[in-house]
């Protein structure tokens, strides 16, 4: 039986939950700017993480404060550690294209319009289809919905453990 003053699991998804959710539209609305913000690939690959590691530093603060009655600052860095861990994961993940092909599959119809098949004419329907660097080139915010989806969960176990550590007292 865990004393009164720790943490339950239900308050740490109540905490990185929204986080991961703040992340992922982040992530997502960022990718609108991909082709015209010179500095991008810094954004996303040293950006993002420090971005990420500080707001769970945070978290990691108020759910140690409220679980324990007392801060430890020194801790509360080390225990935020694997959320940038994560992060860097999720980022390594998302950057093979046969990984972010099942996420866009799912999310670019939304962005793309095209017209249904025509069934008197069989050359529409077996036609050359988009690719998805061609999908992504057009709609960067495809790109950016598959890596806000890895970074949602690279944040949300990152969050997770890091309130873990933070609530032993």
């Amino acid at each position: 039986m865990s004393s009164p003053d720790q943490l339950s699991s239900v308050d740490s998804m109540s905490y990185g939950v929204p986080t991961a959710i703040i992340v992922f539209f982040f992530i997502f609305m960022i990718f609108q700017w991909e082709n015209t913000m010179p500095y991008f690939r810094i954004l996303l690959y040293l950006g993002i993480p420090i971005i990420i590691y500080l707001i769970t530093s945070v978290i990691t603060l108020l759910a140690q404060y409220s679980g324990c009655n007392t801060i430890r600052i020194k801790d509360v860095f080390l225990y935020s550690a694997p959320s940038a861990v994560f992060t860097y994961i999720a980022l390594f993940v998302s950057y093979f294209s046969f990984c972010r092909i099942p996420i866009a599959s799912v999310i670019a119809p939304l962005f793309i319009e095209t017209p249904p098949p025509d069934p008197s004419n069989p050359a529409t329907c077996c036609g050359p289809k988009m690719t998805l660097e061609t999908i992504e080139r057009n709609q960067p915010m495809v790109k950016g919905f598959a890596h806000g989806f890895y970074l949602f969960f690279a944040t949300l176990f990152g969050t997770l453990i890091s309130i873990g550590f933070a609530s032993i007292c």
